[in-house]
């Protein structure tokens, strides 16, 4: 609203909530209607600027008219807004240029360098439609960073089962991680790792994915190709006095496992990022709050 009134147009504020509206509007000086008016203050209009997070219709579909142009910043789906702005022959300019421009600029201002906005919009679009229904959630993470529990309290919340990778990969070993490393070496665990992550992404569930799942190219395509990914994120401190209390972890043997911790995050950092579609912190959190904030943000 303040970026329109700078840029002269004569701006009109609807809230569902009457007092904030009347406290913006009060505090912008511009103008202000009450929802249920919308079908009054729309046919006057030029442009609509919907911030709606729902996709559930709000705005009356009468109140559209041919011409109007439509800006929903609303870009993780399609809403009904939208779909009833093309009907009535609107101009849509719909979440996902927002971003993009958004994208843009911050890219800019954080690097000093011009953004490769032909790559940022091919990957905006890309993914559009991808991702399938929330019928297989991948959980990705350090050691420590909360995956087996969060995974039980989202498979409750969600009423998924909770696959655990590192169990089904002792199972398939025949032996512990821990002699697996100790026998057959790193290269072969993360192999058995693969096999299991790739059968698992086959299934519904909430999958605890191992901590280095996402060092395999083969692995991180396939999650995010069949599942929706959430990476869980604490720093190397709280991963440390987690693990302290959880036993034997083959990667933090000989040598102090705070700096060790930290080496392997900085090295798996950009892996967990490409694999990933939300992060959450877990570090000031409980695994049934972490949870929660988890089956909030996948609606």
């Amino acid at each position: 609203a303040f970026a329109l009134m700078d840029g002269g147009a004569s701006v009109t504020l609807a809230n569902r909530t009457a007092f904030k509206a009347e406290k913006a509007a009060r505090d912008l000086g511009c103008g202000l209607c009450g929802m249920e008016e919308l079908d009054d203050t729309l046919p006057r209009a030029d442009v609509l600027v919907s911030a709606l997070s729902t996709t559930e219709r709000v705005v009356p579909q009468e109140a559209l008219h041919e011409g109007l142009a439509v800006l929903d910043a609303n870009y993780s789906a399609e809403t009904s807004l939208a779909r009833d702005a093309t009907e009535r022959g609107c101009n849509i300019i719909d979440g996902r240029e927002w971003l993009f421009y958004q994208g843009v600029k911050a890219f800019g201002i954080f690097t000093g360098r011009e953004a490769p906005a032909r790559e940022m919009r091919k990957a905006l679009y890309g993914a559009g439609g991808r991702k399938p229904e929330a019928g297989t959630i991948a959980l990705i993470g350090m050691m420590g960073s909360g995956k087996d529990a969060v995974s039980r309290e989202l498979g409750a919340l969600a009423r998924m089962d909770a696959i655990d990778l590192d169990r089904r990969a002792e199972e398939r070993a025949g032996k512990s991680i821990s002699r697996i490393f100790a026998e057959d070496g790193e290269a072969s665990f993360r192999k058995v790792e693969e096999e299991v992550l790739l059968r698992a992404l086959d299934e519904k569930g909430v999958i605890n994915c191992g901590g280095g799942a996402v060092l395999s190219p083969r692995g991180r395509e396939a999650i995010r190709s069949k599942a929706l990914c959430a990476w869980l994120w604490a720093d190397a401190k709280t991963l440390a006095s987690r693990i302290v209390q959880d036993g034997a972890r083959p990667l933090l043997e000989g040598g102090d496992p705070e700096e060790r911790l930290e080496s392997i995050l900085k090295e798996r950092m950009g892996y967990y990022a490409e694999a990933s579609d939300i992060v959450i912190s877990t570090g000031r959190c409980s695994p049934r709050q972490a949870a929660e904030r988890l089956s909030y943000e996948i609606r």
